[in-house]
């Protein structure tokens, strides 16, 4: 059965932490406050998890996903709610939300001011068991159950915004219905479909920018994110039930080995990612994204940049 376990206004924003009775698990979803009357959580699809991780070892992803996606493996099927609260710092308020498994604490962290037009969003993974672990991949952020908003949304309804990019030259928008990209859920709600774009190596690979948007033209909403981290990345679009999720994480690509071993005791940090919700425009969305990015892009605190992959996943 699936439920609303909190709610949280930021800005004109709403937080939906959606909880599944039936197998323990947590999800976040975003929705404008205008739309509030509007949300349902009828329809036919699945809340996942707040956190996704693939450790070495664990099998891949059902769905004849071919190693295109390693989201929903054995390890975030694993991962229970714990615990939530809220923690307070120079005028910003984080929600930090605990999974945990026999090998794995996991905390999902969303920090925000009240009067924000986004928040930021990052993933701990911490090492409980006695033997060391290798994370193969850790997502940052997951929305969930998207757009709340009516029951079957068709794939013609929404839209996926992805800026191109080449050296010496203009970004170039690039606008595709879903359906037109291939990555319109299957009928039997099994299959997956995935595409990936983006950075997977040096600066000089790059195709897209960073992040990208999603609309669902029917009701006039978007959902857009952008990373605060300067180094590699990709963007996977993903799809599987009747509602969007989107997940952004470092690693699960077959275009990378980016792997992370932790000892026991040992924890991960992921970089911080901007997320937004708008009842309007494309533009919208992207005008507080790029605002975000000008007032709290930071370095890099990851030694080697070449290696790691962020892969914004949209399904």
């Amino acid at each position: 059965m699936k439920q609303i376990l909190t709610k949280q206004k930021v800005g004109d924003m709403l937080l939906l932490y959606l909880y599944d009775t039936n197998n323990d698990r947590i999800g976040l979803s975003m929705v404008p406050e205008s739309l509030e009357d509007k949300i349902t959580l009828d329809g036919d699809w699945n809340i996942e998890s707040l956190i996704h991780l693939k450790l070495v070892g664990d099998p891949y992803t059902v769905g004849f996903s071919s190693r295109g996606s390693m989201r929903y493996s054995g390890a975030s099927k694993e991962l229970t709610f714990c615990e939530q609260y809220v923690e307070y710092s120079m005028g910003a308020k984080t929600i930090v939300t605990v999974l945990e498994s026999k090998k794995l604490l996991a905390s999902h962290k969303v920090r925000y001011q009240d009067d924000a037009k986004t928040v930021t969003v990052s993933t701990e993974i911490k090492n409980r068991f006695i033997n060391p672990i290798t994370l193969e991949m850790v997502s940052s952020f997951s929305i969930c159950g998207w757009p709340m908003i009516g029951t079957g949304i068709r794939s013609d309804d929404m839209k996926l915004y992805r800026m191109r990019r080449r050296q010496s030259a203009k970004g170039k928008l690039r606008k595709e219905i879903i359906i037109d990209a291939q990555v319109e859920p299957s009928r039997s709600q099994y299959g997956v479909q995935s595409i990936c774009f983006g950075q997977v190596g040096a600066s000089q690979d790059k195709e897209y920018f960073k992040g990208g948007v999603v609309e669902v033209q029917k009701y006039g909403v978007c959902l857009g994110a952008t990373v605060n981290y300067d180094g590699a990345y990709q963007t996977d679009v993903y799809s599987y039930d009747d509602r969007r999720a989107v997940v952004g994480v470092l690693g699960g690509s077959n275009k990378t080995n980016w792997t992370k071993t932790l000892r026991n005791g040992e924890s991960f940090g992921t970089p911080e990612t901007s997320i937004s919700v708008v009842a309007g425009e494309v533009e919208m969305i992207c005008a507080r994204l790029a605002k975000e990015i000008q007032t709290s892009k930071k370095e890099s605190v990851f030694a080697d940049e070449t290696k790691l992959i962020l892969i914004n996943e949209i399904g």
